[in-house]
């Protein structure tokens, strides 16, 4: 299978440079919890940080009543990762299935020797009622893979 870009770019950025460690990933995860729980239309579930190099964080989200569509959850998220990550590198990748939809993300700031990986899902029972009124007016979404 070959790789996507985002990938790619993951690949390289865990090449040149180390994840964050220490006082970085404090930092880090306090702003992520800062910035999620405070949203409207989303709701913070989790924010854990992992052992893999490839995503440092994950951040489990679910959708409240006041979300309208899943634009404005993603845009909701976008923010908050704005929020959070170094302006100098910063890519998403965007996934979104019936079941569920991941964000995935790299950042660095310039002239440093390290970088934060991670990836946001959102799910739960709002989140499919949110699909089936865009698959209604819009189009299909596709199965997550392997469920």
């Amino acid at each position: 299978m070959k790789k996507s870009i985002f990938d790619e770019v993951i690949e390289t950025v865990v090449k040149k440079s180390q994840a964050s460690s220490g006082t970085s990933n404090t930092g880090m995860e306090y702003d992520l919890n800062h910035y999620f729980e405070n949203g409207a239309a989303i709701h913070l579930l989790s924010v854990n940080h992992t052992e893999s190099v490839k995503c440092l964080f994950s951040i489990n989200l679910e959708i409240t009543e006041k979300a309208n569509s899943l634009r404005e959850v993603f845009t909701e998220i976008h923010n908050a990762l704005n929020e959070c990550l170094y302006s100098d590198l910063y890519a998403t990748s965007s996934k979104a299935y019936k079941q569920k939809s991941i964000i995935r993300f790299v950042s660095a700031p310039e002239g440093s020797e390290y970088y934060v990986t991670g990836k946001v899902e959102v799910s739960g029972d709002l989140y499919r009622d949110l699909v089936s009124k865009y698959e209604a007016e819009d189009g299909e979404f596709g199965e997550f893979p392997n469920t």
